[in-house]
């Protein structure tokens, strides 16, 4: 696989479709919490270098890191972003500009996924977009999910919730180029907020790709049934410790 140094993991948001008080990403499910799944899932596969980006509740995200020593385990930058509840997660990837030096993921810090798909992931660009998508969705009803529309080599031409056709569903994952960030500033002047937003802008306008993991375990736990097909799924895998 290609192995990618950076990774953005996006923690801003409040979790509003669950009655939260506190970042979802502290959620715990088969004994670790949704953050220790990230990085641990992508340390597995190269990714070195995390940057964590905070809005609701950041100092308890914060506390979290240091009670379990994460910053030892793991290189890891807090980057706050201040308008998180005004300019949705498009702003909180622009805020990271600054500490972006290679091509990097963006992950969904609400996603959970079975990462063992990156091992057949071999994608080589430096300047070309990759989404992650699922044309087999087993755990995760596509009728809540991000379409696109992708053609016979895979390339992306748009990205959307309301599409009526479309051949896959997109999971919260995504490779990006340092390009992006001309994308997200586009974004940000044409007051488009949503990540969505940003992937549909560069489909049309560059090449983006997708990479099909067919059917492999991830969910985007905006409901207690969501919860619970994660807890069963990772409660029937082999578990890191969380002393890793």
């Amino acid at each position: 696989m290609t192995r990618i140094r950076q990774a953005i993991i996006l923690c801003a948001g409040r979790g509003g479709r669950i009655n939260n008080t506190y970042p979802k990403v502290l959620r715990f499910v088969s004994g670790l919490s949704f953050l220790e799944r990230h990085l641990y899932g992508l340390a597995q596969y190269g990714v070195n270098d995390f940057i964590i980006v905070t809005g609701y509740n950041n100092n308890l995200i914060e506390s979290f890191i240091h009670r379990k020593q994460l910053n030892h385990k793991y290189h890891l930058q807090l980057q706050f972003s201040p308008d998180w509840n005004k300019k949705e997660n498009v702003y909180s990837v622009y805020v990271t500009k600054n500490l972006m030096k290679h091509p990097f993921f963006v992950v969904m810090g609400d996603h959970l996924f079975d990462y063992s798909f990156l091992e057949n992931f071999k994608f080589e660009s430096q300047e070309k977009m990759v989404i992650f998508v699922d044309s087999n969705p087993l755990y995760f009803d596509p009728a809540h999910s991000t379409k696109v529309v992708m053609d016979e080599t895979d390339r992306i031409f748009r990205v959307s919730k309301y599409l009526k056709s479309y051949q896959a569903t997109e999971i919260g994952l995504a490779y990006c180029p340092l390009t992006l960030f001309k994308t997200l500033e586009e974004c940000i002047k044409l007051n488009q907020t949503n990540w969505n937003d940003t992937q549909d802008l560069h489909a049309r306008s560059s090449f983006v790709y997708g990479f099909d993991i067919k059917g492999a375990f991830w969910t985007n736990n905006n409901t207690q049934a969501d919860f619970k097909k994660s807890r069963e799924y990772f409660s029937d895998v082999i578990q890191p410790n969380s002393s890793y």
